[in-house]
């Protein structure tokens, strides 16, 4: 045996070494090879360096990418520059640079759509697919991928596609959206059967056994299982057989064949110890649940045992805290209370790094059934509720918000392929241009050769193409030049509103003040001098007395309007007495015009908020007022204000004909001028609406 094990060892140790030299070999073969390459051969082999180096902690990777790099730009090699900047992305990643690496992919993304590098442009969106994917950040890998995903199939890469999907498919089934899941398995499904990619279907049969586990179709997921085991056996993928057989075993489990479901788990932990799969804890794990239903109460304790090592030398938090629920579960089956409720304990501290409400709502449930074998019906019930609080509410509006995102998701990327579409076509449309051009003007050569008398016509006939397509060309620079122009308006219309938002308070002081001080004081002076004149009245004609006192009752009027004016743009009630007495006097001059019912309930403000916050909010509840006059057709409408110990909270509330919230895709100036403010204020807005239902906008400040 002794003998056996030092052969192994050297086995192992001359296979490591001649890779080792193999791979160092070819470094040096590489390096060689850029002393005598120059142009686009050298950038490639720069790159190649590159890739060999890119997994190195050190800055050698670095050196060669930036090389690459430096040479590409100089000689204008697109396809090189994205590349080394995608290089550089990698090694990043590498060195957990995550940062520099999303920089770098946007980079490389950017430089391929302005040179219109398609494949660039498809490798750029994949790159930060994965990016994301490895981050957990979803919703971005999903849009992500769905571009990448387009721009492959329309290059016809046909491989790379289908992993594109694969990708989506996993990304939907974590947001629960699962017939997304189902329609992006089934595309790669359908291309891999098209490039006759047996590797890529057994991987797409097993993502979909994986999913019909998720949609609780066990029958389905065990046919897919083993559809993708006989495709992983014939290609003798021993490493893919090894997930799918999990994937077996627990469609058996979940079909009460528990014998089959045992014999496929222990041929498997055979097969991890032949071929040394590192990650065993989900075989443990799922043998452990099988061996509990069956009743084998020691088994199951043990490979509960073995996966929590794993989970917790791998840090996997969420599993870990599963393994956790799962061990309390077991130890109540067997009565030892005291280690189902320690474990209960464990489970529940982990939550609060998890903070997955699904796992949250699983323990609530054991909690329940525990307390309730200890005859504490009332503990018992409480923890009932809260799980099924947790999984009706919590768990469904975080689901449902991430439907909602996925929805605006593949919205935006329906515009984006139907607008790539169009810049497909026009391109098509040039290079066809171009290739007519070319033709003819090879056609033009040859009959010059032909027929040297007709040269004169041939030429104009060059000319006036020539002509055409440069109008062309200066109609598509001119159609690019509108459309930056429109994107730097729509910066400027942003930048303008928060201007507004910011000065237009003392835009309306500095306004009631000129009004006020210097038209008002005019007006004032203007009525002094009339004044003085009435004491010579008997002199002046009587026509000429009748128009003296017309301009003398408009001069009255111009005053008051000068006076209501300056009160209405700084409300002195405002002013003097605060945010309360001032929506107070707002709501009497509102049901003045007996058109709609005001309620006006206010609570804990008792003392007045800082002058420019009373100010802001005032405008805002006046604004939110506007809108329900101009289009709620409400009846009654209610304002609350609620003064807690360090936030405020206004919410407005009318009976009107609501809306859907999801359906608006502009919002006019004034609820963007409420936003504005809010968020100027640090604080949020809420708007929760339905059609029939009327409206609530709820603003929270902080003060």
């Amino acid at each position: 045996m002794k003998l056996l094990y030092y052969f192994l060892c050297i086995t192992i140790w001359c296979s490591v070494y001649t890779v080792t030299a193999q791979k160092k070999s070819k470094i040096d073969s590489l390096k060689k090879r850029l002393t005598v390459q120059s142009g686009i051969a050298k950038v490639k082999t720069l790159d190649e360096l590159t890739f060999q180096l890119r997994k190195k902690q050190d800055s050698s990777g670095i050196k060669y990418a930036q090389q690459g790099l430096e040479l590409s730009r100089s000689i204008k090699y697109v396809k090189g520059e994205v590349d080394a900047i995608n290089l550089l992305g990698r090694i990043a990643i590498f060195q957990n640079r995550i940062k520099d690496a999303e920089t770098y992919f946007v980079e490389a993304l950017r430089i391929a759509k302005k040179e219109g590098y398609n494949h660039g442009i498809a490798r750029g969106y994949n790159e930060l697919g994965l990016l994301y994917k490895n981050q957990k950040k979803t919703l971005k890998a999903i849009d992500a991928f769905l571009s990448s995903s387009i721009s492959f199939e329309a290059q016809k890469n046909l491989k790379a596609a289908i992993v594109a999907n694969r990708n989506l498919g996993d990304l939907y089934t974590d947001v629960e959206v699962y017939s997304s899941a189902l329609k992006y398995y089934l595309k790669g499904l359908d291309l891999s059967e098209k490039a006759n990619d047996s590797l890529g279907l057994g991987r797409i049969y097993r993502q979909l056994a994986s999913l019909d586990a998720d949609r609780e179709n066990y029958a389905e997921m065990l046919e897919n299982a083993l559809q993708a085991k006989r495709i992983f056996t014939d290609l003798e993928r021993s490493n893919d057989i090894y997930p799918v057989n999990i994937l077996i075993g627990m469609a058996y489990d979940y079909l009460n064949q528990d014998e089959k479901a045992e014999k496929i788990y222990l041929e498997t932990l055979e097969m991890a110890s032949e071929y040394d799969i590192e990650d065993t804890s989900d075989l443990f794990h799922n043998l452990a649940t099988l061996y509990k239903e069956m009743g084998k109460s020691e088994a199951a304790l043990e490979y509960y045992k073995k996966a929590q090592e794993i989970f917790k030398a791998d840090k996997d938090f969420p599993r870990l805290t599963t393994n956790y629920n799962n061990l309390g579960n077991l130890y109540v089956s067997i009565n030892q209370k005291e280690k189902a409720f320690e474990n209960f304990q464990l489970s529940l501290a982990l939550q609060k790094q998890v903070q997955d409400s699904s796992l949250l709502q699983k323990t609530y449930q054991s909690l329940a059934n525990y307390y309730e074998q200890l005859n504490e019906y009332q503990i018992a019930l409480e923890y009932k509720d809260s799980s099924e609080y947790v999984q009706s509410d919590i768990y469904k509006k975080i689901k449902a918000a991430d439907r909602y995102q996925v929805t605006y998701i593949e919205n935006k990327q329906k515009e984006e392929a139907a607008k790539n579409k169009a810049e497909f076509l026009l391109k098509e449309t040039q290079r066809k241009n171009q290739i007519i051009i070319i033709i003819l003007v090879a056609a033009i050569l040859l009959f010059f050769v032909i027929l040297r008398s007709r040269k004169l016509k041939q030429a104009k006939k060059v000319a006036e193409l020539a002509y055409e397509q440069q109008k062309i060309t200066a109609q598509l620079e001119r159609e690019l030049q509108e459309k930056k122009l429109e994107e730097m308006l729509q910066e400027q219309e942003r930048k303008a509103i928060n201007s507004m938002v910011s000065g237009q308070e003392e835009e309306r002081a500095r306004i009631a003040k000129d009004l006020h001080d210097r038209l008002g004081s005019m007006l004032s002076v203007v009525k002094i001098h009339y004044k003085s004149v009435e004491d010579d009245l008997e002199k002046i004609k009587k026509e000429t007395k009748s128009q003296y006192e017309k301009a003398n009752q408009l001069l009255d009027e111009a005053c008051e309007t000068v006076r209501k004016i300056a009160h209405n743009m700084v409300s002195g009630t405002l002013t003097k007495f605060g945010l309360l007495p001032a929506l107070k006097e707002l709501k009497q001059k509102i049901e003045e015009t007996k058109t709609i019912k005001v309620e006006l309930l206010a609570h804990g403000l008792d003392n007045r908020l800082g002058n420019s916050t009373e100010i802001q909010l005032y405008r805002v509840v006046q604004e939110l007022l506007n809108n329900v006059l101009k289009h709620a057709n409400a009846t009654e409408v209610t304002i609350q204000l609620l003064k807690r110990e360090n936030e405020l909270n206004i919410m407005v509330t009318d009976n009107g004909i609501g809306f859907d919230t999801q359906e608006i895709l502009y919002e006019g100036m004034g609820l963007r001028s409420v936003k504005a403010r809010i968020v100027e204020m640090g604080g949020r807005v809420l708007i929760d609406s339905n059609k029939g239902n009327g409206t609530t906008v709820t603003v929270e400040i902080p003060t």
